[in-house]
């Protein structure tokens, strides 16, 4: 289980969160506290701000592999980010009905990041 969520992160869930529940992906049970954690620090608030559609909150999950999380986590971080950041997303992704442009605070990746590393650390103290 371990193994497969520490691949999924290092790959990305991409191609696979469409397809399955996230604790199926993982391979636990339902309501199990690695796909809680992982649904919490993948999954940030955001607010639709895609034109012609009404300015609402709802949560992105991140697919991106973890490397490239970091990577623009340290890039808005040396930036003269402003308090909000507008993300784009892929119209596939994000269909006729769902957001393709987004806010989020600029710490978006901040807690993605952590929220993993903190995974990480309850999962190494669990380890038998």
């Amino acid at each position: 289980m371990r193994t497969r969520w520490l691949n999924l992160e290092l790959e990305g869930y991409a191609e696979h969160v469409p397809a399955r529940a996230l604790h199926e992906l993982l391979g636990v049970a339902a309501g199990d506290g690695l796909a809680a954690h992982v649904a919490t620090y993948r999954g940030q608030l955001g607010v639709n701000v895609t034109p012609g559609h009404p300015a609402t909150e709802f949560r992105h999950f991140f697919v991106e592999p973890l490397a490239e999380l970091v990577a623009t986590q340290l890039r808005v971080r040396a930036s003269a980010s402003p308090n909000r950041l507008m993300l784009e997303f892929e119209p596939e992704m994000g269909g006729a009905k769902l957001s393709r442009l987004a806010s989020f605070t600029s710490d978006v990746f901040d807690r993605a990041v952590l929220g993993f590393v903190a995974s990480l650390h309850l999962q190494l103290g669990r380890w038998p």
